[in-house]
């Protein structure tokens, strides 16, 4: 046998496992186009009125099992609540912006998003209140906590 004949039988096996190869990804590609996706019933208890979808008035930007942060919209502007469960710590009223402040904050875009390289956080800044934990879990994109910041400091400031 010669090696020319030894490099198409080669060639020859070569295009055969790729053309499978191909054949087999096309087919697994097919299947997962079948199948329909599942989805979850809806619940009466999930229903939600239009005013609370449309206008956050508070949101939990940090959650572990120790440990929950939320920032709230009330009369005074936008207040920051720790609930920590471990003794000793400090929980209940952290701080609070002012209508004032709210609306400033939000004219100049002063919040920032530091993602970071940990895993389960990231911090932000929002005005005078510098880096404070928030949960990648909840918010898997920095964009998504922007955006409820966004929209916690416009309810905050009318």
């Amino acid at each position: 046998m010669s090696w020319s004949c030894f490099v198409e039988i080669v060639d020859v096996v070569s295009k055969i496992a790729t053309t499978g190869i191909a054949g087999f990804g096309a087919w697994i590609a097919y299947q997962t186009l079948l199948r329909t996706p599942l989805q979850e019933p809806e619940s009466e208890e999930a229903e939600v009125s239009e005013k609370e979808i449309a206008i956050p008035s508070e949101a939990v930007v940090f959650k572990t099992s120790n440990q929950t942060t939320r920032l709230k919209v009330t009369e005074e502007g936008l207040e920051c609540y720790l609930e920590d469960r471990r003794p000793g710590k400090r929980s209940g009223h952290q701080w609070t912006l002012t209508k004032k402040q709210a609306k400033e904050i939000l004219s100049s875009r002063d919040y920032r998003i530091y993602p970071g390289y940990k895993l389960y956080s990231g911090v932000f800044s929002i005005g005078p209140r510098k880096n404070w934990l928030y949960s990648k879990k909840l918010f898997p994109e920095p964009s998504l906590l922007e955006l409820e910041l966004e929209r916690l400091l416009n309810n905050a400031s009318t």
